[in-house]
């Protein structure tokens, strides 16, 4: 009998901007107290309901970093649209002042953090 270990990898700052501006859309602000941690609070709930319905035996968190020029997102240079020109910068950059303390969190829950690099 073979044991099947599952891998459950998350797409973290995907995960956290829906979270975010799905409590935006319903008019309650996340960033407004910096020391308010529902993001967190919230982040963590919906991992653990990941972790209730897949089990996994192993659990990677992968983050997006900003580049640093003279790199830019492919996304940028695919497109003659302006890519996430219409989000509200200040309300995002708020909400990566909560980065460091979700991924502190899931690696004390055992969950390795990633941050991809491109080359």
């Amino acid at each position: 009998m073979q044991n099947h270990q599952k891998h459950l990898i998350l797409d973290s700052s995907n995960l956290l901007y829906r979270l975010f501006w799905a409590w935006d859309s319903k008019g309650e602000s996340l960033t407004e107290d910096e020391d308010d941690v529902t993001i967190v609070y919230t982040f963590l709930n919906c991992l653990k309901s990941y972790v209730n319905r897949y089990k996994p035996s192993y659990i990677y968190a992968v983050w997006d970093h900003k580049l640093e020029w003279p790199s830019t997102n492919f996304r940028k240079d695919a497109a003659d649209v302006d890519y996430k020109g219409q989000r509200d910068h200040t309300k995002t950059a708020k909400l990566h002042d909560k980065d460091r303390l979700i991924q502190e969190m899931l690696t004390l829950l055992g969950v390795r953090n990633m941050f991809p690099r491109v080359m």
